[in-house]
């Protein structure tokens, strides 16, 4: 936050709601979710590590922490709400008023804070990136298999479609009957994927042997042939030396 900010976070996001351009956005908001796997404090690790990198002191920015219980199935559901705003920070004081105002590319020190909007696809994709590179590194280092792939399910190759978000108002529609039928149906694609994940390994691993068995049978046969070769060789030589005997003694073939 800004100096004029510090002792209260909310007093910049009143500002911005009334100083920023009309047309302006006042905030850019990352949702994000974060594993259960993690512990509560691990989490917190986690976002502190991802705000760090993707905002860092650029701009001013607060975020908070949500563990609600899952609509469906019951379990925590812990994600991230971070706000930020599109105004990058400069080392120049400003008062609310004129942080907020159109940047000055002459004299900075005149204008407002110079706006690096985020709204377009690459940066969109890149902040996912980020975000489960990030993932899968604290969960790797905290001792989880868990991964998680911020492309889409086409983009991996994965024959299934995605589930449709219905949030806390859809899933209360529901009736028990449609709610047994939705998580069975999430268990076993569950269940198929960890077959299908099975099932590649257990290919790599049979390609692998297959290749050490063949490169033991073509090297065997390298031997097998030397040998041959050589035994050859040796036969060729005691057939030059029983010549030369024989010749020695007079006697012809």
């Amino acid at each position: 936050m800004p100096k004029w900010a510090e002792h209260a976070p909310s007093y910049f996001w009143k500002a911005a709601d009334e100083f920023e351009r009309v047309n302006g956005a006042t905030y850019r908001e990352i949702e994000i979710a974060l594993p259960r796997e993690l512990t509560p404090d691990q989490r917190r690790e986690l976002v502190e590590d991802f705000v760090k990198k993707e905002i860092g002191e650029k701009h001013a920015c607060q975020w908070a922490i949500h563990t609600p219980r899952a609509a469906l199935e019951g379990e925590e559901q812990p994600h991230a709400h971070i706000m930020y705003s599109e105004r990058t920070r400069d080392g120049i004081d400003r008062d609310p008023e004129q942080y907020f105002k159109r940047y000055n590319a002459k004299a900075s020190e005149r204008g407002g804070c110079r706006k690096d909007s985020a709204g377009t696809e690459e940066r969109l994709q890149a902040t996912r990136k980020l975000w489960a590179d990030l993932q899968n590194a604290h969960l790797e280092r905290h001792g989880h298999d868990a991964r998680v792939d911020h492309r889409t399910l086409d983009a991996q190759g994965l024959d299934r479609n995605p589930e449709t978000h219905l949030g806390a108002i859809g899933v209360s529609k529901l009736t028990n009957q449609d709610r047994e039928i939705l998580l069975e149906h999430r268990a076993a694609e569950t269940e198929r994927v960890k077959a299908a994940d099975h099932v590649e390994v257990r290919e790599y691993l049979c390609g692998a042997v297959d290749g050490v068995r063949r490169n033991q049978e073509l090297e065997r046969e390298k031997l097998e042939r030397a040998a041959v070769r050589k035994l050859e060789e040796m036969e060729k030589m005691q057939e030059l030396d029983r010549s030369h005997k024989n010749k020695d003694r007079g006697v012809s073939r």
